[in-house]
């Protein structure tokens, strides 16, 4: 599908939510991909600075991914785990929860949460260059 991750209506406000949207490549939609020094990576939206997130911290199967300050914390921490084809899970180091697409539904909208380990093709993830 031509789905990708992107900022709720480009908000560069803290706490803003990740969802799947239809791919435009916006700065909104961008993601740097910043190595960290223990192997996992922050994820950076361009459009703001801000990095992914769970929301509060929360360890909990099913908690929100927002946008949120760099703070360094282990729910801003992703390792990136090969799953073949170009494809990864990308998972979370404060709970080994993988990334989600709630609901297993590749519809605009839907959102990004954090989620026990499945391995779904909801869980997969492949970063492309922007066009």
């Amino acid at each position: 599908n031509n789905m990708v991750l992107d900022c709720e209506k480009g908000r560069q406000t803290a706490g803003s939510i990740i969802l799947l949207w239809d791919r435009h490549d916006a700065e909104n939609q961008q993601i740097c991909v910043v190595p960290l020094d223990n192997g996992n990576y922050a994820l950076q939206l361009v459009h703001s600075g801000q990095v992914l997130d769970v929301e509060k911290a929360s360890k909990k199967s099913g908690a929100q991914v927002i946008q949120y300050n760099w703070n360094g914390g282990a729910n801003q921490q992703w390792p990136l785990v090969p799953a073949g084809d170009g494809y990864y899970y990308i998972v979370s180091a404060l709970s080994g929860m993988t990334l989600d697409v709630s609901g297993g539904r590749a519809n605009a909208g839907s959102s990004i949460i954090v989620y026990q380990p499945h391995y779904g093709d909801n869980q997969k993830f492949k970063f492309l260059p922007v066009k």
